[in-house]
């Protein structure tokens, strides 16, 4: 319920954000001021569509499968990786064995 509300609470910033783009395009087309309007309009509508995604749970790329990068860093370090393990698991142990490394 919270997860709906908060996106609602987004969904009406970017419709006021919308609004706010429309108004500052329209004085940039009809010449009342410079280039600034257009670079804030533009930056209103890069702002809605970032209003528009849902929000994610703040480590839910923990539970994602590891990148390639991610797996050759970690056999750089030796370390014999799993089949199955998610990036946060592997992040723990590169962090355990670059502190190891960085120790000696």
């Amino acid at each position: 319920m919270v997860q709906w509300l908060a996106y609602l609470g987004r969904l009406f910033a970017a419709l006021v954000l919308i609004l706010l783009a429309v108004i500052v395009m329209f004085s940039a087309i009809t010449g009342k001021e410079s280039g600034r309007p257009f670079a804030i309009g533009t930056a209103a509508v890069f702002a809605v569509a970032g209003a528009f995604t849902w929000p994610r749970r703040p480590n839910a790329w923990r539970s994602d499968p590891p990148t390639e990068r991610q797996l050759a860093f970690a056999r750089d370090l030796g370390i014999a990786v799993p089949r199955g393990i998610s990036k946060g698991q592997l992040s723990d142990l590169i962090s355990d064995a670059k502190a190891v490394r960085d120790a000696f």
